[in-house]
C-alpha cells in the first residue's frame, strides 16, 4: 500500500454486495413503509407497524394528543415524491421548514437500515456468535480493502498506516466502520477497545 496520504470515497451502493439496499431501493422501501393505511376497524392495513408505533408515541409524548393524521399525510407525501427525488435525504433537505416530514422521513431510514443491516452478510447475532462470517465476505470489495490495509502491516504499523488515509463514506449504514472493527480484531488479535481506537 502507498504511504502517501490517500482518500477513498466510498459511493453510496458501497454497501450492496453485503445485501444493503441501494439508494434506488431505499427510496422504493421508505415509499412502501410509508404508506401507512388502516382498514374500516382501524387496524393497519398497509405500511410499517412500527413506524406507526413511533408516530403514536411521537404524538402522545410530545403533542399530548393521539392524532397521527397529520403524520401520515407527511409520509403520504414522502411516498408519493419518492420517484422523482434524488434521494432521501435530498427530499427531506428540500422540505426543511417541515417537521413532519423530517420525523417520518428519519424514521423509515432508520428502520430500513436497521432491517438491511440484521439481514447482511456482516451482522453478527451476539448470542450465537461474536464475529461476521469473514468466509461470506472473501470476494467483497471489503475483503480487498481490508489486504490493501494490512499488507506488510505489523500491529504497531497500523496506527501510522491509517493516519495516512481519510474515507469518504457516503452511505446511510455503518458497514465500513463494522466491517474495520471486526477484522482488525480477527486480524491481530487485538481487544474491542484497541479495535475501536484504531477505527
Amino acid at each position: 500500500m502507498a504511504r502517501k496520504k490517500t482518500v477513498y470515497v466510498i459511493g453510496a451502493g458501497a454497501s450492496k454486495e453485503v445485501n444493503l439496499p441501494t439508494g434506488a431501493e431505499l427510496k422504493a422501501k421508505i415509499a412502501q413503509y410509508l404508506n401507512i393505511q388502516f382498514d374500516d376497524d382501524y387496524a393497519p392495513s398497509s405500511g410499517d407497524i412500527r413506524i406507526t408505533k413511533a408516530l403514536q408515541i411521537h404524538v402522545s409524548q410530545q403533542e399530548g394528543h393521539n392524532n397521527i393524521n397529520p403524520y401520515l399525510h407527511a409520509g403520504w407525501r414522502i411516498r408519493d415524491a419518492m420517484p422523482l427525488a434524488i434521494s432521501i435525504d435530498n427530499f427531506i433537505d428540500t422540505h426543511n421548514d417541515d417537521k413532519k416530514i423530517e420525523l417520518c422521513g428519519k424514521l423509515a431510514i432508520v428502520r430500513l437500515i436497521l432491517e438491511a443491516e440484521s439481514g447482511s452478510l456482516l451482522y453478527v447475532d451476539n448470542n450465537t456468535n461474536n464475529t461476521i462470517n469473514f468466509d461470506a465476505l472473501e470476494n467483497t470489495w471489503y475483503s480487498n480493502f481490508m489486504k490493501l490495509l494490512t499488507e506488510d502491516c505489523r500491529i504497531n504499523e497500523l496506527p501510522d498506516r491509517l493516519k495516512s488515509i481519510s474515507l469518504i463514506i457516503f452511505n446511510y449504514d455503518r458497514c465500513v466502520e463494522h466491517f474495520l472493527f471486526n477484522s482488525f480484531k480477527i486480524y491481530y488479535g487485538i481487544s474491542d477497545n484497541d479495535s475501536a481506537e484504531l477505527v
